[in-house]
């Protein structure tokens, strides 16, 4: 049952990440992809979650039918994908971190794993209908270079990674565990506040450097049009 509720979950803000935050004009992504969602979820249930079915889904869900259904270049589509699963699956392994840290025992039941999974998508598309930030997403994305977007790649995933280890490590060692989840979270908002400054800047950057163009190219029609009468003034004097 919890495979379908992680493709679930990664698929539908992958649906509306891409719907809204890159406004896909796609209408075969928009109307099939939701439709394949419910298709791959029920074949995956039918199958008595079938490791081998449920990679085929992960696979087709994540990569395969973004890549085929959306407008967007190759690049662009599998780094999105990528940035999503692994921004969902480091969510999902803080909160399942700080469960174990309060209760001291993890929730293994299907009905907690539901709660963690809800709470996640609830507070990522709660963050995703915020129009100031969709824009602030788009803008980055789309004037950011891309060695700064594969460095935030990178990011994610290590802290998935880290995190996960830290929730193993806390089941056995508590102590310890606390000590290294501690760090890891103060490392976390450290690299969202350096993000958030970076966007910032990005974005008053990009001001500056559209009132830079604008200023310039009023300055050259100003001068086109002195150029113009001059022109007509020489010939004038000339007849």
């Amino acid at each position: 049952m919890t495979y379908i509720i992680d493709i679930l979950q990664t698929s539908i803000i992958i649906y509306f990440s891409f719907v809204w935050i890159y406004e896909s004009k796609s209408k075969k992504f928009n109307a099939l992809y939701p439709v394949a969602i419910l298709m791959l979820c029920i074949i995956v249930f039918l199958t008595n979650y079938n490791d081998f079915v449920n990679l085929i889904a992960v696979f087709l869900l994540y990569f395969l039918l973004p890549l085929f259904l959306l407008e967007f270049s190759c690049k662009k589509t599998v780094y999105l994908c990528m940035f999503n699963v692994g921004l969902l699956s480091l969510l999902n392994c803080i909160f399942n971190m700080i469960i174990i840290l309060f209760y001291s025992k993890q929730f293994d039941n299907v009905l907690s794993y539901l709660l963690i999974n809800l709470i996640v998508t609830f507070i990522v598309i709660i963050v995703l209908s915020i129009r100031s930030i969709r824009l602030s997403l788009r803008e980055f994305y789309s004037s950011s270079k891309q060695p700064i977007r594969t460095i935030i790649l990178i990011a994610v995933w290590s802290f998935f990674i880290l995190t996960t280890l830290i929730t193993l490590i806390i089941e056995t060692n508590i102590k310890l565990g606390i000590s290294l989840s501690i760090i890891i979270l103060s490392l976390l908002g450290v690299s969202i506040a350096v993000l958030a400054y970076l966007i910032a800047s990005n974005k008053k950057k990009q001001f500056y450097e559209n009132a830079a163009a604008t200023l310039e190219e009023n300055m050259k029609n100003q001068i086109r049009h002195y150029e113009e009468k001059q022109k007509m003034y020489d010939e004038g004097g000339l007849s």
